[in-house]
C-alpha cells in the first residue's frame, strides 16, 4: 500500500497530461438535506465526488493538455456505462443488491473519526476522515520523493510508516496530508486542520496517565553525570534492559529520588514509568524548565548542541537522558503491542515528542565520551553528514530547477564538502545533513535552508527563511519558490512541481528585489465543522442517497462533462505584490517585508486582477473505479466553464466582498454579476478543462472568494 504523505509529486507541470480536473465549490457545511417527508431525498453526493463533505465551496473539474487546443482524451478504467442500465428502463426500480452493483461499484465512501484526547481535557478531541474503498486508505495521498523525506512523520516504535493518521506523533499527520496533485490536501488534513483550529490550544497534562506522583523528584545531576550515562546507555542497552535492579538503581540513584524506596520501591516497569513521565512532563515537580518539543518554535534540534552560552546546552542533554531512560522501558519486552500502543496514546503531548527526540537521537547521533575526570563543560556528540540527505537535496534541486543547480551540485559532492566539520555549518543544515530531525513543519525549511547556504551566491537575504511563517516564499533571480502552505503557492502550482511542501519553480514577480523573502498576508476561510458532521460522514457520502428497501432508476442521472468544448480565452498574467504599508521602507537587517498578493488574468484581451486573500484548501478527490457513476437527482449542484466565473461573485458565503479590486468593479459595472438566493444549498462545478490557465484562474477565483474547493480528476473520479 501506498502510504501516501507529502508534496512530494513531480508531476504537475504544464506539459504533464493529469486528466479530467473538476473543481467544485460548494459551501461544505450546508449541503442540502430534505425534510424527512421528502421522496427519500436524503442529499448524497454524486459518486465521483464522494466528499462534497464537509465544506466544499468550489469543485472545480480540469483537465490539462500538452497542447493549448484541441479535444480532450478519455482515460477512464471503463466506458460510460449506459444509464438506464441494461434491461431496466426509467420507470423501473432497483433491489437493494442491483443499486449497489450498478451504482455503487468501485465508489469510496468516508469514515469520520472523533478521538477524545482525555489526557489533555475532558472536551478535547481530534477529527479525522478516511476513504474506504478498492483503492485503500491512502488513496488520495502523494507519496514522498525521496525516502529522506519520510522524517518529517513519525510513528513511535515502528520503522514503517502509519496506517491510521492517529498513530504518528505529529499532528495533523503528515503521512496523510497532501494529496496527489500539486497543491492539494487530503479530505483527512483539512477535516483534522479544522477541528483543531475551533479548539484552543490547552496545556500539557499528566494527570490522566499518571495519578498522584507527588513524592518523585528530581536529582540534581552534573553535566559529567549526565555525559556517562548517555555513553553507557548507547552501549550497553542490552544488558541494561536484561536486569530490572540494575534499571531501578541507576535510574533512583542517579537522576531521582524514589520516596518509597524503604516501604514499597518503585521497581516495576510502569511505576518507572509513571516516575519519569510525571518529571518529564511538569516542570514544577523538576525544577527544570524543560523545552518542550511540540512547540515548532523548539523543532531545530541543533541549536541546542553547541550553544553554552547558557544553561540550555545542560538542561538539553538532561532532557534527553530523560527520555531516552522512558524509552528503554516503555519499549521493553515486558510490554506486548497492544498495551504499549495504548500507554503511547495516553501520552501527555510534550512527552511523546521527547520520545521521539530519543528515537532520532539513537539513530542519527552519540556522544564523544570524555577522558580523565576533568569537568565536563560540553558534551560533544558525533554527528555525521549522511550520504542519503545529500542526495535527496541534490535530487530536490534537480527536480525544482534550482537557478544554480550545477554548481550546487559539483560543491555537494566535492571533497570539501566530504570534509566539513559540521559544528562550522548553521543550526539547520546541521539538522538536515545528520537527519537529527524531528517529525512536523520544520524539515521542508530546513532542507531548503541547506540549499541555499550550499549556494554560495546567495549571501543572507534568504537567512530569515522559517517554518514558524509557513504563508511564505522567496524569489531568486528569475524564479520563485512558495511554501505549500502559502496561498501563491497552492494557486500557482499546477504550473509548477511540488516536492517536499515546496511549490516551484514559479513566474517571477518585479515586486521583489532579485534575492528577496515575501511574507503573504492570508486571511482565515470562514469554515464551520462540528464533531456531528465527521461522525455523520459515512452516512452522508453514500451515493445511494438514504437507504431504502428499492431504488427507482429516475431518482439517478448519468452527469457526464462536456470534454470537447473547453475555454481557450483566459491566460495568466503577473504576479502582483503589493507591500503593506507599515513595512514598506525597512533596512536589510529588518525581518522579511510582509505582502498581499495578486494574480492578474487576460480574459479576451482584458485584465481581470484576483486576490489572493483567503487561505482557502484544495482537496483532492479520492479516486474511483469503473465508473462514472450515476448522481442521485436530489444533489443540487450548479456547473459552469471557468471563463463563465467572471459573472460570479462570491458563491454560498458573504464572503470578500469588501475587497476592493479590479475584478469586483469590473464585473459589477458589466452587469454580469450573478448571485444566487439557493447558493448556499448548492454545489458550485467549475469545468476547467483545457489549458492549466484555466485550472490556476479557477483556483485564483476560489482564493479571492474565500472558498475551499474539492479537485476531482475526471479521468479517476466520476
Amino acid at each position: 500500500m501506498n502510504q501516501g504523505h507529502s508534496a512530494d509529486r513531480p508531476s504537475g507541470s504544464v506539459a504533464d497530461k493529469a486528466g479530467d480536473q473538476s473543481y467544485k465549490t460548494s459551501n461544505l457545511t450546508s449541503h442540502r438535506y430534505p425534510n424527512a417527508d421528502s421522496k427519500r431525498s436524503e442529499t448524497k453526493p454524486r459518486s465521483h465526488i464522494h466528499h462534497r463533505y464537509p465544506d466544499s465551496s468550489s469543485l472545480y473539474t480540469h483537465k490539462s493538455t500538452n497542447s493549448e487546443t484541441g479535444p480532450i482524451e478519455r482515460n477512464h478504467d471503463s466506458q460510460p456505462r449506459p444509464w438506464p442500465p441494461t434491461g431496466f428502463s426509467h420507470k423501473d426500480e432497483l433491489s437493494s443488491e442491483e443499486a449497489e452493483d450498478v451504482i455503487c461499484k468501485g465508489t469510496p465512501t468516508f469514515h469520520g473519526r472523533r478521538i477524545a484526547n482525555t489526557h489533555i481535557s475532558e472536551d478535547h478531541f481530534s477529527l479525522y476522515a478516511l476513504p474506504h474503498g478498492s483503492h485503500g486508505l491512502d488513496a488520495d495521498c502523494g507519496s514522498f520523493y525521496a525516502p529522506a523525506f519520510r522524517a518529517m512523520t513519525l510513528q513511535l516504535y515502528s520503522s514503517e510508516l502509519a496506517a491510521r493518521p492517529w498513530h504518528t506523533i505529529e499532528q495533523p499527520s503528515l503521512a496523510f496530508s497532501h494529496g496527489v496533485r500539486n497543491g492539494t490536501i487530503t479530505l483527512n488534513q483539512w477535516v483534522t486542520v479544522t477541528g483543531q483550529s475551533q479548539q484552543p490550544r490547552t496545556p500539557n497534562s499528566s494527570r490522566a496517565f499518571l495519578g498522584d506522583n507527588s513524592g518523585v523528584r528530581l536529582l540534581d545531576v552534573e553535566l559529567n553525570t549526565i555525559c556517562h550515562r548517555l555513553s553507557h546507555l548507547e552501549s550497553d542497552l542490552g544488558q541494561e534492559e536484561a536486569s530490572s535492579d540494575m534499571m531501578y538503581k541507576r535510574l533512583y540513584t542517579t537522576l531521582l529520588r524514589d520516596p518509597d524506596k524503604y516501604l514499597r520501591p518503585h521497581k516495576t516497569i510502569e511505576r518507572q514509568i509513571a516516575d519519569l513521565v510525571f518529571i518529564l512532563s511538569d516542570n514544577s515537580a523538576s525544577g527544570a524548565q524543560w523545552i518542550d518539543f511540540s512547540d515548532p518554535r523548539h523543532q531545530v534540534i541543533a541549536k541546542y548542541l553547541f550553544n553554552t552560552q547558557d544553561d540550555m546546552h545542560k538542561i538539553f542533554f538532561h532532557q534527553l537522558l530523560l527520555s531516552i531512560e522512558l524509552d528503554l522501558r516503555i519499549k521493553s519486552n515486558q510490554h506486548s503491542d497492544i498495551s504499549r500502543d495504548h500507554m503511547i496514546s495516553q501520552l501527555p503531548p510534550r512527552v511523546a515528542w521527547d520520545l521521539a527526540l530519543a528515537r532520532r537521537w539513537q539513530d542519527c547521533a552519540s556522544i564523544v565520551k570524555s577522558t580523565g575526570n576533568s569537568e565536563v563543560k560540553r558534551i560533544q556528540c558525533r554527528l555525521s553528514s549522511q550520504k542519503h540527505q545529500v542526495n535527496a537535496l541534490v535530487k530536490f534541486a534537480t527536480a525544482m530547477d534550482w537557478p544554480t543547480v550545477t554548481t550546487v551540485k559539483k560543491f555537494l559532492r566535492s571533497e570539501e564538502t566530504k570534509a566539513w566539520q559540521l559544528e562550522d555549518l548553521t543550526s539547520d543544515s546541521i539538522s538536515y545533513l545528520s537527519s537529527l530531525l524531528l517529525p512536523g513543519p520544520s524539515l521542508p525549511f530546513l532542507l531548503m535552508n541547506t540549499l541555499i547556504e550550499c549556494d554560495n551566491g546567495i549571501g543572507t537575504n534568504l537567512s530569515a527563511l522559517t517554518h514558524l511563517f509557513p504563508a511564505s516564499g522567496f524569489q531568486y533571480r528569475t524564479r520563485t519558490y512558495w511554501s505549500s502552505k502559502c496561498i501563491v503557492g497552492k494557486v500557482l502550482a499546477p504550473t509548477c512541481r511540488e516536492i517536499c511542501e515546496w511549490i516551484g519553480p514559479g513566474r517571477a514577480t518585479p515586486d521583489l528585489e532579485a534575492t528577496e523573502i515575501a511574507r503573504i498576508v492570508q486571511r482565515k476561510t470562514k469554515h464551520i465543522l462540528q464533531s456531528s458532521h465527521v461522525q455523520n460522514m459515512k452516512a452522508r457520502s453514500q451515493p445511494l442517497g438514504l437507504k431504502a428497501s428499492t431504488y427507482p432508476v429516475e431518482d439517478y442521472q448519468m452527469v457526464l462533462p462536456d470534454l470537447d468544448n473547453f475555454s481557450n480565452r483566459i491566460r495568466i498574467g503577473r504576479l502582483s505584490l503589493k507591500a503593506v504599508a507599515h513595512r514598506t521602507h525597512r533596512s536589510p537587517r529588518d525581518s522579511p517585508r510582509i505582502f498581499e498578493a495578486f494574480l492578474e488574468f487576460t480574459v479576451d484581451s482584458e485584465v481581470w486582477p484576483l486576490r489572493l486573500a483567503y487561505d482557502v484548501s484544495f482537496i483532492y478527490a479520492c479516486p474511483c473505479s469503473q465508473g462514472p457513476h450515476p448522481l442521485f437527482f436530489d444533489y443540487v449542484y450548479k456547473a459552469v466553464k471557468a471563463s463563465e466565473l467572471l459573472r460570479l461573485l462570491s458563491w454560498g458565503v458573504d464572503t470578500a466582498v469588501d475587497l476592493d479590486t479590479h475584478a469586483a468593479e469590473n464585473t459589477a459595472e458589466k452587469g454580469e454579476v450573478e448571485r444566487s438566493d439557493d447558493a448556499v444549498e448548492r454545489v458550485l462545478v467549475i469545468e476547467a478543462f483545457g489549458v492549466v490557465d484555466n485550472e490556476v484562474f479557477s483556483r485564483g477565483w476560489c482564493a479571492h472568494w474565500g472558498l475551499s474547493s474539492i479537485v476531482a480528476d475526471v479521468n479517476r473520479t466520476w
